[in-house]
């Protein structure tokens, strides 16, 4: 039973995913989604930059791959974290980016919280529409208690969650039995978005690193117990740990329990039961705790939240896509999205839901043009610290090094795009990573609906990474091919 199930599943999800991004693919090599800074998606044909940043991307990594062989045998974790954490420096003092918009409250939080300055963090009236928000500024106010209480500090943190990241992937591909670990780990070393991100001073860096952390651990050491308290950390900094705690589960089951006939119990079925169940407490019971705690230090019996309803009501709306349109409402029910929906009819409502998904998943830069180099302005003064070589050319979004940047970052994206799609192709016993087929195609069904943000997929990157790793394996080597040729 349960393994007519886990096939099952495999196979929806497989088949959704490979049709639908191989035609997302094909639409985006000539249609390509923008970002406009009014928090406006937008679609434009393909320019020459695009072209051009192509090229170069598949040239650097043409040549990691030619010298694949080489990299997974001489490759080095060491000079790899040196490496990249050189990048991260440079981007950092280079780059030096004053926080902004969220970030900049969620910033001004964790200092104060760090200086235990703790009666005026919410003077801030920007707590009186995401009061949530507050449990952000007292996880990075903890994470520097002991340190310097400075910008710099929490980029450099955020640089080591990123590193973080992408060494649990690696790991977690050598762990599946992939050939080419190491290339994976090249490969991200230099993924722009990572980079960027290093200056968004919000939960993606760590909550990322958390979820990748999880799935190592029960991988690593086959216990969700382990996995639980990693997804405690996440789901405290984003609801959407849930996916991955509910992933997680369902794999133990499909994978523990898939020789056990149906209701049938014995001690391998209570054994894994009782852990499912610690995993489950610990994770949302001590987030749920922690959130409490901070509740009741500073807001006491008047918080309040906006509901998933607000999100998926904003997420359905005509003028922006489902883009944030600021139309908040704390009593939003689920009969206001029905009515929305019921207003626009199915046509309108399905053109709608087919851009936005589109747009989503083929953006290509997670939105990191907007979190790495901030709004566009006037002037250098506006958005960053100091001045460096490179502000005055990163000043707005039209610029001709942030196109190129822009350009090459959204060509990284589409490479890794493509190779998942070969993996998804390709691979049809989806047994040993169907956890990651599982994360996307919840995530996909999720962001149909919710509120759009390029943003909100940037969870799916380490799956798009393993299924890219996988799919290197695929890819027929060109020098024998030349060799047979002749």
């Amino acid at each position: 039973m349960i393994q007519n199930l886990s096939k099952l599943m495999d196979y929806i999800a497989r088949n959704i995913l490979k049709i639908v991004f191989l035609v997302f693919l094909l639409v985006a090599i000539i249609i390509k989604s923008m970002y406009s800074f009014l928090d406006m998606p937008y679609f434009e044909i393909t320019n020459l930059y695009d072209v051009g940043m192509m090229l170069v991307a598949l040239g650097i990594y043409g040549v990691i791959y030619w010298k694949r062989d080489l990299i997974q045998e001489k490759g080095n974790y060491l000079l790899g974290f040196i490496i990249f954490m050189i990048i991260a420096i440079g981007f950092i003092y280079l780059v030096p980016l004053k926080p902004f918009s969220d970030m900049q409250h969620v910033y001004d939080a964790a200092i104060k919280f760090g200086n235990r300055d703790w009666s005026s963090i919410l003077n801030d009236e920007y707590w009186n529409t995401f009061p949530s928000n507050v449990r952000l500024g007292v996880f990075w106010g903890i994470l520097i208690f002991l340190l310097p209480k400075s910008l710099i500090t929490i980029k450099i943190l955020n640089s080591l969650f990123a590193y973080g990241t992408i060494y649990f992937i690696a790991k977690l591909c050598k762990l599946y039995g992939f050939k080419y670990d190491k290339i994976i780990y090249c490969y991200l070393l230099i993924f722009s978005p990572l980079i960027m991100y290093i200056n968004h001073i919000y939960f993606d860096m760590p909550y990322l690193f958390f979820c990748v952390l999880a799935i190592y651990l029960n991988k690593r050491y086959d216990n969700i117990i382990f996995s639980g308290m990693a997804l405690a950390v996440a789901a405290y900094l984003r609801k959407s740990a849930k996916i991955y705690l509910v992933a997680i589960i369902i794999i133990v089951v499909f994978d523990k329990l898939k020789s056990i006939k149906p209701f049938s119990i014995n001690k391998k079925i209570v054994k894994e039961a009782v852990k499912i169940i610690l995993a489950v407490i610990i994770c949302l019971g001590i987030s749920r705790l922690s959130i409490n705690f901070v509740k009741g230090i500073f807001y006491g019996e008047d918080y309040k939240s906006f509901s998933s309803w607000n999100q998926i009501y904003i997420g359905l709306n005509e003028e922006r896509l489902g883009m944030m349109d600021m139309d908040f409402s704390y009593d939003r029910t689920a009969k206001d999205v029905i009515d929305r929906i019921v207003d626009y009819g199915p046509v309108k409502t399905t053109e709608i839901l087919t851009k936005k998904t589109f747009w989503l998943w083929t953006q290509g830069t997670y939105q990191a043009q907007r979190y790495g180099f901030g709004i566009d302005t006037q002037s250098e003064e506006e958005k960053f610290e100091y001045s460096t070589i490179l502000t005055k050319h990163l000043v707005n979004d039209n610029q001709t090094l942030r196109r190129m940047i822009n350009a090459f970052m959204r060509a990284q994206y589409l490479i890794l795009f493509a190779l998942m799609i070969i993996t998804l192709w390709k691979k049809r016993d989806i047994s040993n990573i169907r956890i990651w087929y599982y994360i996307i195609i919840a995530t996909f069904l999720t962001m149909i609906v919710y509120e759009l943000k390029s943003r909100y997929i940037f969870q799916c990157m380490p799956a798009m990474a393993i299924l890219a790793c996988q799919a290197l394996e695929y890819i027929p080597n060109i020098k024998e091919l030349l060799i047979k040729k002749d």
